[in-house]
């Protein structure tokens, strides 16, 4: 992971990210989360535009978005944080304040 946040120091790779425009796309997000898809365009410098639309993927699942949160916060946050973030994740109906999700988050 320690690879993957130090590519956002090459100066290149600031460069890129500053001609880059994130949107979410209305037909896409129409049927979020029963499908998931990903929209694409590319205009090159002499004008010319490059489409790709990727749908139908399978949504993703809950292990993965907990394994990758894991990965991400561990290394910012104590494990008791981590893991008590994610038992109040898994019952955030119950929560009355946000206050008692957030005080872990430091």
């Amino acid at each position: 992971m320690k690879e993957f946040f130090d590519c956002y120091e090459d100066p290149r790779v600031v460069r890129l990210g500053q001609k880059v425009e994130v949107y979410i796309d209305p037909v896409i997000n129409e049927v979020f989360p029963t499908k998931i898809g990903t929209r694409l365009e590319i205009i090159t410098k002499d004008d010319r535009l490059f489409h790709l639309f990727e749908e139908d993927k399978p949504p993703i699942s809950y292990s993965f978005i907990k394994d990758k949160f894991t990965a991400f916060a561990s290394m910012k946050l104590p494990e008791d944080n981590v893991k008590k973030i994610k038992e109040l994740v898994n019952d955030l109906d119950k929560i009355e304040e946000i206050s008692e999700l957030s005080q872990y988050f430091s």
